[in-house]
């Protein structure tokens, strides 16, 4: 898996503004400001635990657009946060995990998949060679099917895409924190039942740091591309959104080589694209011939006690010369979230281009950008989205983005070289 560093400033508990990429799975470093997470099973004092809950929530309160833009949510989330305070207050001792479930459960309430609260370090299983070409049924005796039903009840996701939620259930099932958030017993480690070809077998694995595991097949560079002159087809792979000197120069030198070979066909491949920095976006459509766009059909932005809406509008795009003149189609999947998730509906929303693959795993229409704080007493970090998104093409802003062109995410280059030889047929 491919590390992921957060640099963060110090300010009384720790705050910072982070990109919107999925801070769940990513292995990390610890981010400079902030402590070490306790350990799950580590006991609190009701007084400790209600000091953090309060913080969260004030957290939550003061920066989520949600308690001022009339959506009820304010109501919801008021309602669990008072039940879960009353339940916390009633016991002398509370864990880590007790207090970080309750404050996942109201979370939850949000709909929000940027409004979350994950320790800042974790361990991981430590060989995933088995479960990568296989499929986990249970863990510790405990079938997937029930551990999965739990983890949607209080994992946060939004609600009209909620597959997301099952897609990130077989990433958090190597964590140990989330697995002793689930219930399972990872003091010895655990043992994961896996069917592998028609065949069960059970594997015992013991919990190390990141760069320890053994089989992780997910690191994947920033960017990448492939240019097929024969068949007219040129892929750019963006696995994460970061403006960089790399990023900047694959996409100069693949568009040299897509204009010098006169290639006809260009995706930009957001598969396994969790999100980042939206201007991504705007530095590839640099390189399309298109004169104008909308990255969004506007944006609420919570400042203090005020929500400062922000209309659509149109950007003019600073094309390179030569600028690419031909079919254009995002790739995209169930895990394609955030800025990825945005990159792909500005490509539809436009008519720049179009879609094949599944539905990403956000609305293009969603809470979204975050401020990151850490609790005083437990160390648990939460993340606050602190704008609205509202979709480019205001007419399907509350729904999804649908692809053009709908197939599991592992045949999605297939079928474009499908379509690419019908068109020249």
């Amino acid at each position: 898996m491919r590390k992921k560093k957060i640099l963060i400033p110090v300010i009384a508990a720790a705050v910072v503004i982070v990109a919107a990429a999925v801070l769940i799975i990513r292995v990390i470093t610890k981010p400079k400001g902030f402590t070490e997470t306790l350990p799950t099973d580590s006991v609190l004092t009701a007084e400790q635990a209600l000091e953090d809950l309060d913080f969260i929530y004030r957290m939550i309160s003061e920066n989520h657009p949600c308690f001022l833009d009339n959506s009820e949510l304010d109501k919801e989330i008021d309602s669990v946060y008072e039940s879960k305070r009353s339940s916390l207050a009633e016991s002398p001792e509370i864990t880590v995990k007790t207090l970080w479930r309750s404050a996942s459960d109201m979370c939850h309430t949000l709909g929000d998949a940027h409004t979350i609260v994950v320790p800042i370090t974790d361990t991981y299983a430590e060989d995933w060679s088995k479960i990568n070409g296989g499929e986990v049924v249970s863990i510790d005796g405990v079938p997937c099917a029930d551990l999965l039903a739990d983890f949607r009840s209080f994992f946060s996701y939004e609600p009209q895409v909620d597959f997301y939620a099952d897609h990130m259930f077989g990433q958090v099932i190597l964590r140990k924190s989330f697995l002793e958030l689930l219930g399972i017993d990872t003091s010895d480690g655990a043992d994961y039942e896996i069917i592998i070809d028609g065949e069960t077998v059970t594997e015992h694995y013991d919990f190390v740091e990141g760069a320890d595991v053994k089989g992780d097949d997910s690191g994947a560079e920033l960017c990448s591309y492939t240019v097929d002159k024969e068949n007219s087809i040129g892929i750019f792979t963006l696995n994460e959104c970061v403006v960089n000197d790399e990023y900047k120069t694959a996409l100069k030198t693949f568009f040299g080589e897509v204009n010098a070979n006169n290639i006809q066909t260009v995706a930009v491949d957001l598969r396994e694209n969790g999100g980042g920095n939206s201007f991504v976006i705007n530095e590839f459509l640099r390189y399309i011939d298109v004169d104008e766009y909308t990255l969004f059909g506007g944006i609420d932005e919570r400042k203090g006690g005020k929500l400062k809406n922000r209309s659509a509008e149109r950007e003019k795009n600073k094309k390179v010369d030569n600028a690419f003149d031909g079919e254009l189609y995002a790739l995209t999947s169930n895990f394609t979230f955030s800025s990825g998730m945005n990159f792909a509906v500005a490509v539809a929303d436009n008519n720049i281009g179009k879609i094949i693959g599944e539905i990403p795993g956000n609305m293009p229409g969603h809470y979204g950008d975050k401020l990151s704080f850490q609790c005083p007493n437990s160390g648990l970090a939460v993340s606050v989205s602190y704008k609205k998104f509202h979709r480019a093409d205001s007419t399907k802003d509350g729904q999804p983005l649908i692809p053009d062109v709908i197939v599991e995410a592992e045949r999605a280059i297939e079928t474009l070289y499908q379509i690419a030889a019908k068109g020249e047929e």
